[in-house]
């Protein structure tokens, strides 16, 4: 007669049976995440307004929340990277949603009070600051993909420390563009021509003091896109020079982890 199985091994396997949904469910947080950017990036291109205005991801609770779902795979420490290669892009690939969504985030701030601008930064940055250490973790217990994971860290704590930095300025920015103009709107001793010219120019001024507009057109938030771009790039083109380079045929990664192996 054989002996009971393990109830340890027995309970393993009921919980490992329930990873699918669990990585639905992520995935379902990643895709609903995407296509609001995609939705603002049409209204934006449909509006002219090419600095694409945050109307459906706005740094709120609940971007926070779908956010931290689509992160779950870089911050679960029980996901070994060395299992299969779509373990380690799928982690990957998280990364790069973070640092899309970091600079997708900060046209947004404009629209924010000192108190909601502590608040969601702060929320924001603990997040952040999680998943970079659960992955420095990981890559230095396993010694693997170092460089990657470098990189891609990198690029999002650069995006990060840039969010925070308008965070910390956006107030100021406010209340100038607000004194500018209030300072020039009353029209008077005018001629017709000329009141219709002026006119023109506080329209123009109004439109553009639009506070996600003066944030997104800011230097800081320039940089952080022209940064992460140019790293995700570069980033790309070694991944992929290194795998056409080990993946030979033939040959294949090992499955098993043995920490003195690495």
């Amino acid at each position: 007669m054989d002996p009971d199985p393990d109830p340890d091994s027995k309970v393993q396997q009921q919980l490992d049976a329930a990873m699918p949904w669990v990585g639905l469910y992520i995935a379902a947080a990643s895709a609903v995440y995407i296509l609001a950017m995609a939705a603002d990036a049409f209204n934006g291109f449909r509006r002219k307004k090419l600095w694409f205005p945050c109307k459906y991801t706005a740094l709120n609770a609940a971007s926070l929340t779908v956010l931290a779902v689509a992160m779950k795979l870089p911050m679960d420490l029980n996901t070994v990277m060395i299992n299969s290669e779509t373990d380690s892009s799928a982690k990957f690939t998280s990364l790069s949603l973070m640092s899309s969504a970091l600079n997708n985030l900060m046209p947004s701030l404009g629209s924010m009070n000192d108190k909601e601008l502590l608040a969601n930064a702060a929320g924001l940055s603990i997040l952040v600051i999680t998943v970079t250490v659960n992955m420095a973790i990981q890559v230095i217990e396993l010694q693997r993909s170092l460089v990657h994971v470098t990189i891609l860290c990198a690029v999002m704590l650069v995006s990060l420390a840039m969010l925070v930095s308008l965070a910390v300025s956006v107030s100021e920015m406010k209340r100038r563009l607000k004194r500018l103009y209030h300072g020039e709107l009353v029209l008077q001793g005018f001629e017709m021509e000329d009141q219709r010219r002026e006119m023109m120019k506080y329209w123009v001024m109004a439109e553009s003091s639009c506070p996600q507009f003066v944030v997104a057109r800011s230097c800081v938030c320039v940089a952080s896109s022209v940064i992460t771009s140019f790293f995700y790039i570069i980033d790309t083109l070694v991944h992929v020079l290194n795998g056409t380079s080990t993946n030979e045929p033939g040959k294949s990664r090992p499955m098993e982890f043995t920490p003195s192996g690495f």
